[in-house]
């Protein structure tokens, strides 16, 4: 799954703490939000992402994008949890469906 996340635009702002070098809260004119830890002006470290869609990432972060171990929240109710790798849910991981079904042949 491809995951597109806001890009720079001048609506985008911290409301809080330090989104340059630390913990801090972006949102975006999209509705979108990012919780986390920032370095250099860069989504870096443990975060969170929401879209205005209904859908969310938490997990690790490097360089603005999820890469690490994460979970993927989709509005259906699904999710995965496992590795992404650049925006995308890896081949390491587990998905978990809104009926209680649970996909383990991209398991660990």
């Amino acid at each position: 799954m491809l995951i597109h996340f806001a890009g720079n635009t001048s609506a985008q702002r911290c409301i809080s703490g330090d989104c340059y070098n630390g913990p801090g809260v972006y949102t975006w004119n999209t509705g979108d939000k990012y919780d986390g830890q920032w370095k250099d002006g860069k989504q870096n470290g443990k975060g969170q992402y929401w879209w205005a869609i209904g859908e969310i990432y938490t997990g690790d972060w490097v360089n603005n994008q999820p890469l690490g171990f994460g979970r993927l929240t989709f509005k259906a109710g699904n999710w995965f949890i496992g590795r992404v790798n650049n925006s995308v849910a890896g081949d390491d991981g587990y998905y978990y469906y809104a009926n209680g079904n649970v996909d383990t042949t991209k398991g660990y």
